[in-house]
């Protein structure tokens, strides 16, 4: 907790020094803090950072992978798997499509994982 809110403050403070800046939004903070609990290795702690990012609207790749592998690491497979499965849905990014099918991959989730690539393969031959 104490990290978290001297990393967050130092985030304000390094944002205020610049008067050009402006104050990240109740998402970017989350997503922001997510990141933090990540790097000192709280996956668990910072699933709810990544979940309120996301919920906040703030939903490009790097918040929906980091909200997705921390859900399979906390167990939470049929919440991570309704979001990739959101993802294939509503995205054309070759990139976003091969981490998605890497993921569900990885969790053994063989047929799932076929749709993404196929997906991919079909938006950028050779991908």
């Amino acid at each position: 907790m104490c990290r978290r809110l001297g990393a967050l403050l130092l985030l304000v403070i390094s944002l205020l020094a610049d008067p050009e800046t402006r104050l990240p939004s109740p998402a970017e903070a989350s997503y922001a803090s997510g990141l933090s609990f990540i790097a000192n290795g709280k996956p668990q702690e910072a699933c709810p950072h990544f979940e309120d990012a996301y919920r906040l609207g703030l939903q490009h790749m790097g918040v929906v992978l980091q909200l997705v592998r921390c859900q399979f690491a906390l167990g939470q497979e049929d919440a991570a798997v309704d979001i990739l499965d959101g993802v294939v849905q509503k995205t054309s990014s070759p990139n976003l499509l091969l981490e998605t099918g890497k993921l569900l991959f990885d969790r053994v989730l063989y047929q799932q994982a076929r749709v993404p690539v196929e997906k991919a393969w079909r938006a950028q031959p050779g991908s």
